[in-house]
């Protein structure tokens, strides 16, 4: 299964490197939890990360998880087939994250990763997919991170 973290974030990170260590991470993840089978339904799952500076917070709000079994898109001009796609949105904290080196970064997303994963309802169309499973790997990555 694909794990990918899509980001929005405001203009004042472009003084960061949030995105470069968001980068960093989902790639870890990848690494870490890429070839682990948890089910047939999911191909891709993407925890959208999502923090903004206040002011822009009522633009951004947090939509209920998505599902998309088979449907073809056209991204900038290029057709897209999503497939068996899961999507989760979630929302830091952008004081917090803002000022956080790397090591806390990391901490903050797998906290809101972990919060958010946890209390997740899949919808009634996904009947192959080992969410507990998935959750303990998710939460053993971010622990170990943490030592």
């Amino acid at each position: 299964m694909e794990i990918v973290l899509p980001i929005i974030l405001s203009g004042e990170f472009k003084k960061t490197t949030k995105d470069n260590e968001i980068a960093l991470l989902e790639t870890r993840l990848m690494t870490a939890l890429g070839t682990n089978f948890y089910g047939e339904d999911i191909v891709k799952y993407a925890i959208h990360i999502i923090c903004v500076h206040p002011k822009y917070d009522s633009f951004f709000k947090v939509n209920r998880p998505t599902y998309v079994i088979n449907k073809d898109v056209i991204v900038e001009g290029i057709p897209v087939t999503i497939y068996k796609r899961f999507d989760v949105q979630l929302k830091l904290n952008f004081e917090e994250f803002y000022k956080s080196n790397e090591e806390e970064g990391f901490r903050i997303i797998g906290t809101a990763i972990l919060s958010t994963l946890k209390n997740i309802v899949c919808p009634k169309t996904i009947k192959d997919f080992n969410k507990e499973a998935f959750y303990k790997d998710i939460h053993a990555f971010f622990c170990e991170k943490e030592n």
